[in-house]
């Protein structure tokens, strides 16, 4: 097991590079002039586009006209709707028949073998709820396998990527309240919610319309990650960490009230953003919702590089945050702008940390005019940073 070993493994995204050469080299395989791909290409720092599977079926769904994809769920949700699209055209059925006689059982069967640990499908699997391996295949999640001996030829069928497995599990899940109750509960031990993050992202989404439902999750995930009563990981502490919520509900076109009202009562003490945090983290704070800004977050923390729309859109919100008093920026994690640092006069701070950063004198005047406001400052930390001659001086003179 990994706990056997002091060293932590990460597993990378496509660079920015490694992306624009995959829509390349997809557009030459369709014939297709590369500025076709320009809406694409545009959105290539997204992170749903650093997983080289998700970015294919992105390329795929754009020639097919789909465009502005930036959840996981969604971006599954059309191809969803793609396949059974295209099966409809191919087998001369309509969505609802599709639905009721090949992906009701292909979701059964996934959520099945998902929850045994299993990938591949025999034939006797089909035939137990009475339907045939082959024609399910036709809707086009399965590939198949022959293996010929001796005796005989038998079967097998799989899905191509367990992340396709994953969203039919969800599927199933979505449309059977019995057992999707029970599966939830397990959502609240942390070793559990790490294994199912995938699942329960999806159903979450799946759910969008059943704020009840929503909350049910919710409740369990914030036990799991002490969302409320423990200060925020890091996303380097792994997938289960408290953002574990942000990433779901990100997954979310519209929040329902219910489900804001539990996250304003369960927001944490400290909100700690870094370097290793994804749109998915960061988006569901850069636009929270008014319910959610109330007296209970005390200390905002940024640390590594971190894009400047997150920083001054978190920044925004915190002037809301009446409640808010130490606020850190910690090993060049603020871009040197001096709007951003002007942007900090509004807060009511009692402690600043400012460390190991380099600013300009534009910069330093800006973020010294705004420390100048906060008549409650009682500590000032700006070790390790490097600052201009003339900021030097008005260092001192802090």
């Amino acid at each position: 097991k990994s706990t056997l070993f002091d060293s932590t493994f990460r597993i990378q995204g496509y660079s920015q590079d490694q992306r624009l050469d995959l829509i390349s080299r997809f557009a030459d395989q369709q014939g297709k002039s590369l500025d076709e791909f320009q809406p694409l290409i545009e959105m290539v720092d997204n992170d749903l586009a650093g997983n080289p599977l998700n970015l294919t079926l992105m390329c795929l769904l754009h020639v097919e006209g789909e465009l502005k994809m930036t959840k996981q769920a969604e971006l599954y949700a059309c191809i969803h709707r793609f396949i059974l699209r295209k099966a409809s055209e191919r087998l001369h059925l309509s969505i609802d028949e599709i639905n009721l006689k090949m992906v009701g059982p292909l979701s059964r069967l996934a959520f099945e073998a998902y929850e045994r640990g299993e990938a591949v499908f025999e034939e006797e699997d089909f035939r137990r709820l009475s339907c045939d391996g082959d024609e399910i295949r036709e809707v086009g999640y399965l590939t198949k396998e022959t293996t010929i001996s001796k005796l005989e030829a038998t079967h097998t069928y799989s899905f191509p990527h367990r992340t396709f497995m994953e969203f039919l599990t969800a599927i199933h899940l979505s449309q059977d309240p019995t057992t999707r109750s029970r599966w939830i509960r397990q959502l609240s031990d942390k070793e559990k919610l790490i294994c199912h993050k995938t699942v329960a992202s999806f159903l979450f989404a799946l759910l969008e319309s059943d704020a009840e439902a929503l909350v049910e999750i919710a409740q369990h995930v914030i036990h799991a990650t002490e969302f409320s009563t423990k200060a925020f990981h890091s996303s380097r502490d792994g997938p289960a960490h408290a953002h574990c919520i942000l990433h779901f509900i990100h997954q979310l076109n519209n929040v329902p009230s219910q489900l804001q009202n539990l996250i304003a009562h369960n927001m944490p003490p400290l909100i700690y953003i870094d370097g290793y945090c994804s749109s998915a983290c960061c988006e569901p704070l850069v636009s929270m919702p008014t319910a959610w800004i109330n007296d209970r977050t005390e200390r905002l923390v940024f640390y590594d590089p971190i894009d400047r729309n997150v920083i001054a859109g978190l920044i925004r919100n915190a002037a809301r945050m009446t409640s808010l008093r130490r606020l850190a920026f910690i090993n060049g994690c603020a871009p040197d702008d001096p709007s951003l640092f002007s942007a900090l006069r509004h807060l009511h701070l009692q402690q600043f940390t400012f460390m190991s950063h380099t600013l300009s004198d534009d910069a330093w005047a800006a973020l010294s005019s705004s420390i100048a406001t906060w008549n409650n400052l009682t500590e000032l930390d700006m070790d390790r940073s490097s600052l201009g001659s003339t900021s030097r001086a008005s260092h001192r003179k802090l």
